[in-house]
């Protein structure tokens, strides 16, 4: 089989530390009876030894020559899509653990389609750039604390497990990654997620700007006994007082 060549427009950066990988399927902590979704598995850096440890494993991969090269070493437990992740239906997908090598240009988008989804998932482990891990685990009064911030911990409890080179990747990279944990949690109870989301993007395109100057009546807030909130900015508002805003 030829050598693959990495393409660019899929973002694609392969792991080939042994030390890195057998941290992160260490940090990832399996069990035998769980069911793994694994996004963009490129080679199999990760997707074999997890294999050996799970129950199942789903393997989405948008390349068709690396799922021919996965289909080469295919155990039985492990079933390979040749899809696009965006575009496919998650809902006949059941997995309780989900992890990545997350392409950096499309993070964002990946994220947001699994918190919409009905996937039954328990903990979720991606790479990522650090950039966006600091976002996501950012805390109010920061610069990193945005909108993906609150979108990502209105679900889940966050955590960066260990930062890693770009000396660990070919091609190499031009920025350090990190392994980002996502525990599900129920701490916080959205009633209407469309428009959460809908209101927290509109409120964070104008973040220098004081809250009063972001809001708007079609928003439907509920300040009631809240006006302090109003000559903050958005990234000093914790995601409690978010949700009891906009529920």
């Amino acid at each position: 089989m030829k050598k693959h060549i990495p393409k660019k427009r899929w973002g694609q950066n392969f792991l080939i530390d042994s030390n890195v990988i057998n941290k992160i399927i260490s940090s990832i902590n399996i069990k035998s009876t769980d069911s793994v979704l694994e996004i963009g598995p490129g080679k199999g850096a990760i997707t074999l030894s997890l294999a050996k440890k799970v129950k199942k494993i789903t393997a989405v991969e948008i390349d068709s020559n690396l799922c021919e090269i996965l289909k080469k070493n295919n155990p039985t437990n492990m079933e390979i899509v040749n899809a696009d992740i965006l575009k496919i239906d998650l809902s006949g997908i059941n997995s309780n653990i989900i992890v990545g090598n997350l392409p950096y240009y499309i993070t964002t988008p990946i994220l947001f389609k699994i918190f919409k989804s009905k996937l039954n998932w328990e903990k979720i482990f991606f790479l990522m750039q650090k950039e966006v891990a600091e976002r996501i685990t950012g805390k109010p009064k920061t610069k990193a604390y945005g909108r993906l911030t609150i979108m990502s911990q209105i679900f889940s409890n966050t955590k960066i497990l260990f930062n890693i080179s770009p000396q660990v990747f070919r091609p190499i990279p031009k920025v350090e990654s990190s392994l980002v944990q996502f525990t599900k949690s129920a701490d916080f109870q959205i009633n209407n997620y469309i428009k959460f989301e809908e209101t927290i993007r509109k409120i964070f395109n104008q973040r220098r700007k004081k809250m009063k100057n972001c809001i708007t009546s079609d928003m439907d807030l509920n300040l009631s006994g809240k006006s302090e909130l109003l000559d903050k900015r958005p990234e000093e508002i914790t995601v409690q007082e978010y949700v009891d805003l906009i529920n």
